[in-house]
């Protein structure tokens, strides 16, 4: 279950990565078609500049003669240049700031659900772990038990043992020792070795 949310956040990072990505570029090209246009305009604009310059110094050298609507046309499409020229600009300025707070919300965005997994995560394998030691529990209640049992039983081998050699006493005294045999080895024996006098204390 770890390494299924493990995958599913290392999904979400590459998407995430491939829209900055994706967004990075889209800029770049923006960027680069915006510098062409005010390229264009600019050297439009140097142009009628040019032009305009020549008129004012044919106009100083030759009086009077000068074609006066030619200048104001002159004039009017210099104008109009610089005012392409500034909403150009201003355009640009907008796009950029526009995809600047949309790439600070994706950082965002990102973040958060980073924070939310590892958050989810980290409540999931506290609740595996809860469960694991549930499971465990009574395992550990019967293992207590079987020690228990255990050192009950072995108490009681150790008590036996220790009564033994008393006890294998007092029936070695109380017995004669053709009794001791028939108890030993059975009846057939003890009859074959009667003289015998042996005390059996195992």
């Amino acid at each position: 279950m770890k390494q299924i949310h493990l995958k599913e956040l290392e999904d979400k990072e590459e998407e995430l990565e491939d829209i900055r990505q994706s967004c990075q570029m889209w800029i770049g090209h923006r960027d680069f078609d915006e510098e062409k246009c005010l390229r264009r305009d600019l050297k439009r604009t140097h142009a009628l500049l040019a032009n305009l310059q020549l008129l004012l110094a044919s106009m100083g050298d030759s009086g009077p003669s000068v074609d006066h609507g030619e200048l104001e046309k002159v004039h009017i499409q210099l104008e109009e240049s610089e005012t392409e020229v500034l909403k150009c600009q201003k355009s640009l300025s907008i796009e950029l700031d526009s995809l600047h707070m949309e790439l600070e919300n994706l950082s965002r965005n990102k973040n958060m659900a980073d924070e939310r997994e590892k958050t989810e995560l980290l409540k999931r394998n506290d609740e595996d772990l809860n469960e694991l030691m549930k499971k465990k529990k009574p395992s550990s209640e019967e293992v207590h038990l079987i020690v228990v049992e255990s050192s009950q039983s072995t108490l009681g081998i150790i008590v036996h043992v220790l009564r033994c050699p008393y006890m294998a006493r007092s029936t070695c005294l109380a017995r004669t020792p053709k009794e001791q045999i028939w108890a030993k080895f059975g009846q057939p024996y003890a009859e074959l070795n009667q003289t015998d006098q042996i005390c059996i204390t195992y």
